[in-house]
């Protein structure tokens, strides 16, 4: 009875076994439900933000991981280095040196180059008049950085003629308001308490960029943005004047790799968080 069973089950058993052997050699597993997102500074728009997708994605058991960083060449790097999945990436910020592997998501909200300077009461009509100062220029790494030297550069404004200061945005805010330094450069969202606190501080002026048009033709990836007196808040007229300004954009990238479920997870909550329209939403 027993040598009819073995007969009978097994080979049975025995080609259960290979098939399962040899079918586990080529089915890939389930992809793991993991995403490193590299930010900015932990009181950066970048970071916030991706706290607020980390929030979303975990309520669909994605793990997320946030890494604080010094912005967004920064992130490019991580990226490269395999660090990171996904990354905040200023516009103007990948060129054919550093963009290999890199794919663009979705290109998420303007970021406008802010330059806020002490009221010594005079107006700044153009950015050549900043030469000589002491200037905060952003955090080295960061998008504020690239693009602030390539503006001063373009008006022969330099380190050897002025006092560059590699500040984050937080630490020049407070250098600027307490009249350490001239000039503050900064490129962030006008939602930012940064922008807020300097627009309502009278002993601080805001530069509106004169020829917006030639720095945006120059910089296919700038846009000209216009900031209608009242705006930022009608009853105490801030700001007091139409200003130009300049904006990049806030892209999210990633590179190949990152599993296509979690790609389109993602952009789903991208468009949840973003949903209401920003305050430049209908410029150009």
């Amino acid at each position: 009875m027993l040598l009819n069973f073995f007969k009978i089950y097994l080979p049975i058993i025995l080609f259960g076994l290979l098939l399962f052997y040899v079918t586990s050699k080529f089915i890939e597993p389930a992809p793991k439900k993991e995403l490193t997102i590299a930010a900015g500074s932990k009181n950066g728009t970048y970071f916030k933000i991706a706290q607020k997708y980390k929030k979303l994605l975990e309520k669909e058991n994605v793990t997320v991981h946030i890494l604080e960083t010094k912005g967004s060449l920064h992130n490019t790097q991580l990226l490269q280095e395999k660090k990171a999945d996904i990354g905040f990436v200023q516009s103007g910020i990948l060129n054919e040196s550093n963009n290999k592997n890199i794919q663009s998501l979705a290109s998420i909200y303007y970021e406008p180059l802010w330059i806020f300077y002490k009221n010594e009461g005079y107006q700044i009509n153009y950015i050549i008049e900043l030469i000589g100062k002491k200037i905060a220029i952003g955090s080295t790494g960061s998008g504020t950085f690239d693009l602030s030297t390539k503006i001063l550069n373009d008006n022969g404004i330099n380190s050897s003629n002025s006092e560059f200061l590699t500040y984050n945005s937080s630490k020049a805010k407070e250098a600027l308001t307490n009249g350490d330094i001239d000039v503050l450069l900064t490129v962030i969202s006008p939602d930012s308490n940064i922008v807020q606190e300097l627009l309502e501080d009278p002993k601080i002026n805001v530069l509106s960029i004169q020829r917006a048009q030639a720095y945006s033709r120059k910089y296919a990836y700038l846009n000209t943005l216009n900031l209608y007196e009242g705006t930022m808040d009608l009853y105490r007229n801030i700001p007091n004047n139409n200003m130009n300004l300049l904006a990049a954009t806030a892209n999210l990238v990633t590179t190949p790799g990152v599993p296509h479920e979690l790609i389109r997870l993602l952009l789903k909550k991208v468009k949840e968080v973003h949903k209401h329209k920003s305050l430049f939403a209908q410029e150009n």
